[in-house]
């Protein structure tokens, strides 16, 4: 699995603003970022790997970093990681909208806890 589903973190995304520097190596078959990197492109594997997860509910997958982490070893269930995942992204893509909207009206957030996923 990589590092796609890690235990305990957040795998920071692809930026689209990377493929410039490397179109030309993965040209013809890859001609727009959107088809390989960025937040969007995750999520979309993040859903296949739902649809394996749930398809075979027993999986148990094992990521390359933190295997063996906080004195136990950290297999993934894979379905459950991946819904967790989603919706750490969505949460995230949420705050930043309220934050955006918030200086569009010339407020400024002071308080970074506001934006803390919910328990």
């Amino acid at each position: 699995m990589g590092d796609i589903v890690l235990p305990d973190i957040s795998p920071w995304p692809t930026r689209q603003a990377l493929f410039a520097e490397v179109a030309d190596i993965i040209k013809p078959e890859y001609t727009e970022p959107e088809a390989i990197f960025g937040l969007q492109r995750y999520i979309k594997s993040l859903i296949k790997l739902e649809e394996i997860g749930l398809q075979y509910p027993e999986i148990l997958v094992f990521p390359a970093h933190r295997f063996y982490y906080n004195n136990q070893w950290n297999g993934v269930h894979l379905a459950s990681r991946v819904n967790e995942l989603i919706t750490h992204h969505i949460n995230r893509c949420v705050c930043f909208d309220f934050i955006a909207m918030c200086f569009e009206r010339g407020e400024f957030l002071w308080n970074h806890h506001q934006f803390r996923d919910p328990p």
